[in-house]
């Protein structure tokens, strides 16, 4: 937490019974850590998985599982370990939400290209529906529901992207019934902001490294390269977007007058 004097970073002494959300997330380390080190040890005694991924050369899944869980383990326990100064407990008073405000300048800027990026996706699924050659793979033509649908979903995804970086993303707006003016709860937009990011960045990144290659699709400019294009780039984006968020909504400790000086 940050001080309101200064600035400076401070953690309020709280019951253990209060933090739940970071016994949650030490539980969680805790947990992708072990299986971590079991996947770990059966890898390097010859153990190999039933589970596997053909297409990327990947004949089971137990090394690359080991890895992210123990990747995932290590950002959990940075993600709840309290950073800052202790203070003594009656040293701070309260907690003071900051008002509603954007994204700085840069970070929106990196939102509304993980929004354009969507574009040349669904654009290429339309040509297909519409029966334009060589646009689908082995010869498939969307039909036009499922058109409407895949557009229905990236306005779902832009509005998730734009919500972290504006100030509604903070406060309901005026246009939201019975919630207008209310605080958003931080939990509502991390939540699936944090599991859509790191799948999507590394879905796109890891498909587009691939498609470049010449192993998956039919090049970076066919539909391929825009679905590599469009989940990487927005994944990334999001990420961004869910960094700036999470620091920017972060409570505010109110530091008596004694603890400041």
């Amino acid at each position: 937490m940050r001080s309101r004097s200064g600035d400076h970073p401070v953690v309020s002494s709280v019951g253990w019974w209060r933090r739940w959300a970071s016994w949650a997330g030490h539980a969680a380390s805790g947990a992708a850590a072990a299986y971590g080190c079991v996947l770990l040890v059966a890898a390097l005694t010859g153990y190999r998985s039933f589970l596997g991924v053909t297409d990327l050369g990947l004949p089971d899944v137990t090394w690359p599982g080991a890895a992210v869980l123990l990747v995932g383990s290590v950002v959990a326990a940075a993600t709840v370990r309290p950073w800052g100064a202790r203070v003594p407990p009656r040293a701070v008073s309260g907690r003071k939400h900051p008002a509603p405000h954007a994204a700085p300048r840069v970070v929106r800027r990196i939102a509304y290209a993980g929004c354009w990026v969507f574009l040349p996706y669904p654009a290429l699924h339309a040509l297909g529906a519409a029966g334009v050659p060589g646009i689908e793979p082995g010869g498939f033509r969307p039909t036009w529901p499922m058109v409407l649908a895949g557009v229905g979903g990236v306005g779902l995804a832009v509005f998730l992207l734009l919500g972290p970086v504006r100030p509604w993303g903070m406060v309901f707006p005026r246009w939201t019934p019975w919630l207008a003016g209310r605080r958003v709860p931080r939990f509502l937009p991390l939540a699936p902001v944090w599991v859509l990011a790191p799948t999507l960045a590394l879905y796109g990144t890891g498909s587009g490294i691939l498609v470049g290659v010449g192993v998956l699709g039919d090049g970076l400019f066919g539909i391929g390269g825009a679905a590599s294009l469009a989940f990487g780039g927005y994944g990334w984006a999001l990420a961004v977007a869910a960094v700036s968020y999470q620091h920017r909504s972060r409570p505010l400790c109110v530091v008596t007058k004694a603890a400041a000086s």
